[in-house]
């Protein structure tokens, strides 16, 4: 999937990255340009929700509360109209309702313990950034 998105609700600096995650694994990275989309590729074959992360300096600092719909070899908008993604600042989405104890991923699952593979969790009602 081919995908060119504009970020909405929070200051993204030139030099963040845009992180399209499936199941909390980042499935697709850009990078933020001054005053220009941001374009990603994301790989895969099979149907499945993505959600979106902000990147600063290897914290995340913003979250979409909102998923798109991977399909392969789609294309999501344009460099005239690209695909608008709605984001929440950290700081707004500690107040929201994170689940408090154990490992989650950022869908709300529960894990039975720590994760094994890279991706965004939410741990004790945090979210982190495993590698």
């Amino acid at each position: 999937m081919s995908l060119t998105a504009a970020i909405d609700g929070v200051e993204a600096e030139e030099g963040d990255r845009l992180l399209a995650l499936s199941g909390g694994e980042i499935v697709g990275v850009g990078r933020v340009e001054a005053d220009a989309p941001v374009y990603i590729s994301i790989a895969g074959n099979t149907r499945r929700a993505l959600s979106f992360a902000v990147e600063h300096d290897g914290d995340i600092v913003a979250t979409s509360d909102e998923a798109l719909v991977f399909a392969p070899n789609a294309i999501s908008g344009t460099p005239d109209e690209p695909t608008v993604i709605s984001f929440v600042r950290e700081t707004e989405a500690e107040t929201a309702t994170l689940p408090g104890d154990g490992w989650y991923t950022v869908q709300g699952v529960k894990l039975p313990g720590a994760p094994k593979r890279s991706g965004i969790y939410i741990h004790n009602g945090r979210k982190l950034y495993v590698k």
